[in-house]
């Protein structure tokens, strides 16, 4: 299976008309072998394998199980399958299960399967109006601050907000100079802090330079 995000790249008319023309090649290639012919092979196939004295009736019923599971693969996939089955040295001889041939027909369609697909997709008009959509975007100029902004604001006003953000206002603390840190201390040299004669709080104040 394809990627699901895979997006194809813009298309000419030449591409895009090279991809039909593949895409109905692969169909075409990949159509299910007709319901007869698949009851006529998979009857041959079981008769090399030991069957016992099933009823024919029931082995019509076999039959047709194998018909249904297998009926989404060509008869290429059924005919390269059989010869798998057949052929392969070293096979054990037990009877295949439609499992057994479904699992063939799908390695053998795999490929082929993936190629159809992403050549429909790489076809696809909305994918390629998308694709289009994307290019000429990607060669527009980035907007200026000023477009930025008038798109915000339009996008807050959609939403009914404010056109604009209010932000408050920084407010910094003053710095302090050396003198009126001196003075400070001076006025207040008469006062004890609460802790001062913790340890900690003594090299606290000492690290600030506000010691008595």
């Amino acid at each position: 299976m394809a990627d699901p995000s895979w997006r194809p790249p813009p298309a000419t008319a030449e591409q895009l008309a090279a991809a039909e023309a593949a895409i109905a090649a692969f169909a075409a290639w990949l159509k299910p072998a007709p319901a007869d012919w698949l009851a006529a092979r998979i009857g041959t196939l079981l008769q090399h394998f030991w069957v016992g004295d099933a009823p024919v009736e029931q082995m019509r019923v076999v039959i047709l199980d194998f018909v249904s599971a297998l009926a989404p693969y060509p008869r290429r996939a059924v005919e390269a399958a059989c010869a798998d089955l057949l052929g392969a040295p070293g096979r054990k001889r037990r009877k295949p299960l439609p499992a057994d041939l479904v699992a063939l027909c799908r390695d053998e369609t795999r490929r082929d399967a993936l190629t159809l697909e992403l050549l429909r997709r790489f076809a696809d008009p909305k994918l390629q109006a998308e694709a289009v959509a994307r290019a000429e975007a990607a060669r527009r100029p980035p907007p200026e601050p000023e477009d930025r902004a008038a798109t915000a604001a339009a996008i807050r006003v959609k939403h009914g907000l404010p056109p604009s953000e209010t932000k408050p206002a920084r407010r910094d603390l003053p710095a302090v100079s050396a003198a009126e840190l001196r003075r400070v201390q001076a006025e207040t040299a008469g006062f004890r802090l609460a802790g001062e004669d913790d340890p900690a709080v003594k090299r606290l104040l000492a690290e600030m330079g506000a010691a008595p």
